[in-house]
């Protein structure tokens, strides 16, 4: 027990519709939640051995090299977890990975206007899942959980990848949730809610279209995040678990020509009006105001928490003060070693 305190500083209680508040600037968590549906290794019956298969999802613009860091502490903690349970508790590791996908692949789809196939394919490729058949028996010696953790863009891609209404993605149909073994969806530091409102516009996607009247469907302008929000809102699968998990602290601020001349003067030394301070936050704000419109919101220094924590009540809100969206020479990202151990937690305590 002292061990475990000290792998994982954070409750143990929690609930579907929990929101989990932690600070790495302060060092401490508190969780408010409805109603508890956790239960401590101690108080679990024996079941059949179960294997875990995490699958990350790079977000836009990074490839599937970014992500050894995370992979790595994903391992370690699934270990910590495993090895903090009763020998009776028959879990095993069986893989976390990576999907392969290049960072090159963002270009096209950006400047150009092309489709998520390939991406969609990779994460296909990784998650390697097998349908749920009719004559799968309920008493098979093993039983494998697939978690799928998506950072930035790729946790609503993991989304458009679940599918779910049998229409077809330029071309192709995404059945994802099919996957027997899909348990939950993780998304770090996702722009649910994203208005896309890009400085400098957004290309119109070029891809084939399946018409639909599905929720106001049939917008040759939708983009693939529109039609995720259309075809699959929230947490759409009532078989799976959501965690959507968002670093907060990192304010945004409009651009104004008067404060930088403000920030240049000898006239004061604050903080709140040093240059790089400044830089910082308008970049801050820039970011936020694609994602929520609101340049002076609260946010993981890229999406704002609103977008992020942006999956309705149903979703486990995981909300960590002072994670940035990316690694950093200062600040811990959703990578880092500690980070990971409190969004991973409530998810393997929510399925085994």
């Amino acid at each position: 027990r002292i061990l475990e305190s000290a792998l994982f500083p954070f409750p143990l209680e929690m609930s579907t519709t929990t929101t989990q508040r932690c600070s790495f600037l302060s060092g401490c968590c508190s969780t408010s939640s409805r109603s508890s549906a956790f239960t401590t290794a101690s108080t679990r019956e024996k079941k059949k051995k179960k294997k875990i298969k995490c699958v990350i999802i790079p977000g836009f613009l990074r490839g599937h090299e970014s992500y050894r860091e995370m992979r790595e502490h994903v391992e370690t903690v699934l270990k910590e977890f495993r090895n903090s349970l009763e020998e009776e508790s028959n879990l095993d590791v069986l893989d976390v990975s990576v999907a392969k996908i290049e960072r090159d692949w963002w270009i096209p789809v950006t400047f150009r206007g092309e489709s998520l196939r390939k991406i969609l394919d990779a994460i296909e490729d990784a998650v390697a899942f097998r349908p749920a058949k009719e004559s799968d028996d309920d008493d098979d010696e093993e039983e494998t959980r697939i978690i799928l953790i998506g950072h930035s863009a790729g946790g609503w891609i993991a989304r458009l990848f679940l599918g779910g209404k049998s229409i077809k993605y330029d071309g192709k149909l995404y059945e994802g949730y099919k996957a027997k073994t899909v348990a939950a969806l993780v998304t770090l530091g996702t722009p649910h809610n994203s208005a896309e409102a890009y400085p400098f516009g957004r290309v119109k996607e070029v891809r084939t279209r399946e018409k639909s009247s599905i929720n106001g469907g049939d917008d040759d302008e939708e983009t693939s995040l529109q039609e995720t929000r259309r075809l699959y809102p929230n947490c759409f699968h009532s078989g799976m678990k959501y965690v959507t998990v968002q670093g907060t602290g990192f304010k945004g601020r409009p651009f104004k020509f008067t404060d930088f001349i403000s920030s240049i003067s000898n006239t004061t030394t604050t903080k709140t009006t040093d240059w790089k301070t400044l830089f910082e936050e308008i970049k801050h704000g820039i970011s936020y105001k694609t994602d929520c419109q609101d340049a002076s919101a609260d946010g993981d220094s890229v999406t704002c928490v609103s977008s992020g924590l942006g999956l309705g009540p149903e979703a486990i809100e995981v909300a960590i003060e002072g994670v940035k969206h990316e690694k950093d020479d200062i600040y811990p990202w959703y990578g880092s070693l500690d980070v990971v151990r409190t969004w991973m937690r409530p998810v393997l305590e929510m399925l085994f």
